[in-house]
């Protein structure tokens, strides 16, 4: 009898070594293919806080139309792979996230020079003559110094032009 339920022992345990086997094979399974779905998902993520330190007027234009797109492509390429996927996702996203700050400073300076300017128009068409403003600041913080009108009159095109070079050669000293 011994002998019988060292037996039917044996015949249990390797049964229920092959269940757990099959239960960690299939719960093994579906973490991978979890993992594997989110690997996309941690490439995206990272583009989108590279998107967040672009400035607010070409965020979407830059992000939705340049980034995304190329990820997409960089990701889809290598559908297959889901390592070489996780690493070119990520060296992608990643460096366009270490390189957020330049590229926000160079879309800067066109949105300041156009604003500058704006201040220097609304300077020389709004202001009442004999006045000298030295610090004039629009919405956005930007700066034009020093606009002189003598009379809003007697403003003639050379007037117009000096206060515009004023403030481009100013844009130019700070950049």
């Amino acid at each position: 009898m011994n002998h019988f339920l060292d037996i039917a022992g044996a015949v249990l345990g390797v049964i229920g070594l092959f269940a757990v086997a099959v239960v960690a094979k299939v719960g093994l399974s579906m973490v991978s293919k979890e993992i594997e779905g989110r690997i996309d998902g941690l490439a995206v993520l990272l583009l989108k806080l590279a998107r967040l330190r672009l400035p607010a007027h070409v965020r979407d234009a830059i992000y939705d139309l340049e980034w995304m797109p190329e990820l997409q492509y960089i990701i889809q390429r290598e559908q297959a792979r889901p390592i070489t996927r996780l690493w070119d996702g990520l060296r992608y996203s990643g460096s366009l996230c270490l390189k957020a700050g330049s590229i926000a400073r160079a879309a800067a300076p066109s949105a300041s020079l156009i604003g500058r300017l704006k201040i220097a128009f609304r300077a020389l068409l709004s202001v009442s003559g004999g006045r000298r403003y030295r610090e004039i600041v629009n919405d956005d913080g930007l700066h034009a110094t020093e606009v002189r009108i003598v009379d809003p009159a007697k403003i003639n095109v050379a007037d117009l032009i000096d206060a515009v070079n004023k403030v481009i050669d100013e844009d130019k000293r700070k950049s």
